[in-house]
């Protein structure tokens, strides 16, 4: 007899069991020793699950609760004076359930966004996003300062020390490359560079020009200018830097050898070491 209001299938129509408790010689007997053993052990009657045990249906029978849930009881009924004693304020106080927790929304970060998420990034994360890349200490960046920016940052993270020995202090950052004096006159005139690759490196602001020619000699492995005779003296190797910061106009100086790399070598610039410079 299921309990009113439930629509779960008993025990037995599960196990297929539907004999009666009397055999009648059919061999039925042991059918009905297993529906009594999932049936309730007071009124026999046949429920669900859930409703088996006999503090989960009105059961006709008296109440035969087992060792493990008289100690239950036990256990539960010593808590409750020991509480009362304890807090006598609290004894009669009923803790009301706390109420379901909302789920916290994030909005989508720009990796997620860039890997194609369903929902397009919300109105706040894509302003401070834009105003962190156009927006310098309250001005509004350029095209060609937000390119020299791109420029500086790969600069700065690819670039290797040209000294390798010096690495404490404040840095330089430039690409240079061994080139020549038309070249070199071909960039200032159309801001393009058709002199070969470039490297990526830094020294000390400290350094002197004079060393930084010396490192530029010995990484290049170029050699030395030697004088054949008297009446042709060698060409000198002199190191000229290319600088073409946003809204200045391109310049193109030979460096002071006796000067220091901080005076001269401006961030992101160019050096070139040429054979034969003259001003």
């Amino acid at each position: 007899m299921p309990v009113q209001g439930c629509e779960r299938v008993t025990i037995e129509s599960v196990a297929g069991i539907t004999a009666d408790a009397d055999d009648g010689g059919t061999g039925s007997a042991q059918v009905a020793d297993i529906a009594k053993e999932v049936r309730c052990p007071g009124c026999g009657e046949a429920f669900c699950v859930v409703h088996r045990q006999q503090a989960a249906h009105a059961c006709s029978a008296p109440e035969d609760f087992n060792d493990r849930h008289e100690a239950f009881l036990s256990r539960r009924t010593h808590a409750l004076e020991v509480l009362a004693r304890t807090f006598p304020d609290q004894a009669a106080r009923s803790i009301p359930k706390p109420p379901p927790q909302r789920d916290v929304v994030r909005p989508p970060s720009a990796m997620t966004t860039s890997r194609g998420s369903d929902q397009p990034p919300t109105a706040v994360s894509s302003s401070s996003t834009t105003q962190t890349q156009i927006q310098d200490n309250g001005k509004t960046k350029s095209k060609a300062e937000k390119l020299y920016d791109m420029h500086l940052r790969k600069l700065r993270s690819l670039a290797k020390p040209l000294d390798p020995k010096r690495r404490d202090g404040e840095k330089r950052f430039f690409e240079w490359g061994i080139g020549d004096v038309e070249n070199a006159r071909k960039w200032a005139d159309s801001g393009k560079w058709e002199g070969g690759k470039l490297e990526r490196s830094w020294v000390l602001q400290e350094t002197p020009t004079g060393k930084v020619l010396d490192l530029l000699i010995a990484a290049s492995k170029t050699s030395r200018p030697i004088s054949t005779s008297p009446s042709e003296p060698a060409q000198t190797l002199s190191l000229v830097c290319l600088s073409s910061p946003p809204d200045v106009p391109r310049s193109l100086a030979p460096l002071d050898l006796s000067r220091s790399a901080g005076e001269q070598i401006f961030e992101g610039c160019v050096i070139l070491l040429v054979r034969g410079w003259t001003d």
